[in-house]
């Protein structure tokens, strides 16, 4: 029987997420908690169905991709988007490696200088690093702080359900292709 109730939460919980913005170079250590019975439905969804809208969120949606220990995320606003991150949390994986340099390779317009820092190699996991659009700077602060929430969402999920050693993401319907 399938349910979207999340299993026990593991003693490794709260973990601190390595949050970086490429297009800056802003870095911090935020914790991430267990998540709730909400937030765990909700993500699951999206990830059954590689995205859709995001929930709370009229007019935004999400385009989500699982590859190994590996997830990207990008995030559109009618068809513009506003950025583009990715969440690894494993060691040892080529996805994330391979995700990360993805990020860093395919900025397109969302570099906001030719002085933004370039980053190298991906920090420790387990990490989320994000290329945000010009246009993610004209939303008003109350959205953008929803789309900063549903991103330690899907961050918080994702680790919760690595450490849980329950059902691998793959039960959950998600594409496994390379993350486009």
């Amino acid at each position: 029987m399938r349910t979207d109730r999340p299993p026990s939460i593991p003693a490794k919980f709260p973990l601190l997420l390595h949050v970086q913005s490429l297009n800056t170079g802003w870095a911090a250590h935020c914790p991430v908690f267990a998540p709730d019975l909400l937030a765990y439905g909700q993500v699951r969804r999206l990830f059954r169905r590689s995205g859709g809208e995001i929930p709370g969120l009229f007019g935004f949606r999400a385009k989500l991709r699982l590859r190994g220990t590996s997830a990207k995320v990008r995030v559109f606003v009618g068809p513009l988007e506003l950025f583009r991150s990715g969440i690894a949390w494993a060691e040892n994986d080529s996805a994330a490696v391979e995700l990360w340099d993805s990020l860093l390779s395919r900025s397109f317009d969302l570099r906001q200088s030719d002085e933004s820092p370039r980053l190298q190699a991906p920090p420790p996991v387990p990490w989320m690093a994000s290329f945000y659009s010009k246009r993610f700077q004209t939303l008003p602060l109350a959205d953008a702080l929803a789309l900063a929430m549903f991103q330690r969402w899907l961050a918080s999920v994702l680790l919760f359900r690595h450490l849980s050693h329950t059902a691998p993401l793959k039960t959950w319907g998600a594409s496994f292709g390379p993350a486009s």
